[in-house]
């Protein structure tokens, strides 16, 4: 693929590797429905079966929660968050009762994620563990948290406590997904994490993640959503107070470029020859409750009658928007892009190209579905075949006991690269 680069702020020059990494992202995230949560690992199918205590998988993102047990085949998915509606201001609508508000126009959102406020987490789990049996089960969580051991973590007090679980067991998503591999004999990995809040580049070796590699990019679906809000809201129409519609629209809508340039002519032709030009529909919650793409109507809008819905077109930001991720200083964010991000993690490892044949294959893989990725490898890992021993859990008496000290250590257990134990990992990896 042939393609023209445009400087970014701090690089004035893009070289080779970084061209033909930037195309096999591109390719991966073009396979997908454009969403923020995607996970680039694949896994083999495995029997779940049931074991002596109920295990839930919780992924707990920033945007949604996937939860399920040990013995579902798919997860549920519910929103991460307390909604408010200018329809009707006295409820709030917690977690999945969201479905419950007739008219999401200007639908208010607070995010347990977004000022790390537990109190918020701790009302929408409350309402979500309803459905399943807490006491005694054994809990397997992801928590984001566990990158920052400086903020404060309530979480596992929260569980034990108050919903009562015989045990607890914490990683990344990113962790779930290389934890999965490392069980099917994968003892390297390069786990990229396109979230809600930000983009997460995270290196594995047996499972364990490298510390030095760690790289995160605070650029996810959030930016991206409040970004096309202020381009249609400049352009066309005031959606400020629209993220639940913009959101949608944005996942409908958008795609990633595999040639920019090329997109970006297309764009620019006012004829039949723009393949791009659409128009989103936008839901009145009378007669349509989501929105949809379709081609543009022919004729002037003040032909149409007066009861036809209200739509917005929507043209290069289908393919501009999603530019952000490889591109933040487009829009003046002191950030590196997702390919810089990976040749970063990368560069802070141990070189060990030398050691290796010169046709040494690495391999790249897609999921089917992105967002259930992380929890479906965490059933795997801690259920059937596969099951991963007792010990990496936390119990209760654990917890009572040695507190805090227990969780980081089995928690925050990284390989640094330094040490003698990462030595001895890479060169039995080596051989």
């Amino acid at each position: 693929m042939d393609r023209s680069w445009t400087p970014m702020a701090d690089v004035a020059k893009r070289d080779v590797q970084f061209r033909s990494l930037e195309e096999i992202l591109r390719h991966s995230a073009f396979k997908n429905e454009f969403n923020m949560e995607t996970h680039c690992i694949v896994r083999d199918d495995a029997e779940r079966s049931m074991v002596q205590r109920e295990t839930i998988i919780l992924d707990n993102g920033g945007y949604t929660l996937k939860i399920g047990t040990s013995r579902d085949i798919e997860p549920r998915i519910i929103p991460n968050c307390i909604a408010k509606a200018k329809a009707d201001r006295k409820r709030e609508f917690i977690a999945d009762e969201q479905s419950e508000c007739v008219d999401k126009t200007g639908l208010f959102y607070v995010l347990p994620f977004e000022r790390v406020n537990p109190d918020v987490e701790e009302q929408i789990w409350e309402h979500v563990f309803e459905s399943y049996p807490t006491k005694d089960s054994r809990i397997v969580l992801s928590d984001p948290n566990y990158l920052i051991p400086a903020i404060e973590d309530v979480s596992v007090e929260v569980l034990f406590e108050q919903h009562d679980f015989h045990s607890v067991f914490k990683a990344s998503a990113a962790g779930f997904i290389a934890l999965e591999g490392s069980c099917r004999n994968i003892r390297c990995a390069l786990i990229v994490d396109c979230g809600f809040s930000s983009v997460t580049v995270a290196p594995f070796l047996d499972g364990k993640a490298i510390q030095q590699g760690l790289v995160r990019i605070d650029v996810g679906g959030k930016v991206l959503t409040n970004q096309l809000k202020e381009w249609i809201s400049y352009r066309e129409l005031n959606v400020l107070e629209e993220k639940y519609i913009m959101n949608q629209c944005k996942e409908d809508a958008c795609f990633v470029s595999l040639d920019f340039d090329r997109d970006m002519k297309i764009a620019k032709y006012r004829d039949a020859r723009n393949t791009i030009r659409r128009e989103y529909v936008l839901p009145d919650f009378c007669r349509l409750s989501r929105g949809y793409l379709r081609e543009p109507l022919k004729g002037s809008k003040s032909l149409q009658p007066e009861d036809a819905p209200q739509a917005i077109t929507i043209n290069r930001e289908r393919f501009a928007l999603p530019e952000l991720l490889f591109h933040p200083s487009d829009i003046g964010l002191n950030q590196m892009g997702v390919v810089e991000a990976v040749v970063e993690s990368l560069s802070s490892i141990t070189d060990l190209r030398s050691y290796m044949d010169v046709d040494w294959c690495v391999n790249l893989a897609d999921v089917s579905n992105p967002i259930t990725h992380a929890w479906s490898c965490a059933t795997a890992a801690f259920t059937g075949d596969m099951a991963i021993e007792d010990q990496l859990f936390v119990s209760r008496e654990e917890w009572n006991e040695h507190g805090e000290e227990i969780l980081h250590k089995k928690f925050l257990n990284f390989l640094d690269f330094d040490s003698e134990e990462a030595e001895e990992a890479s060169d039995e990896a080596n051989e």
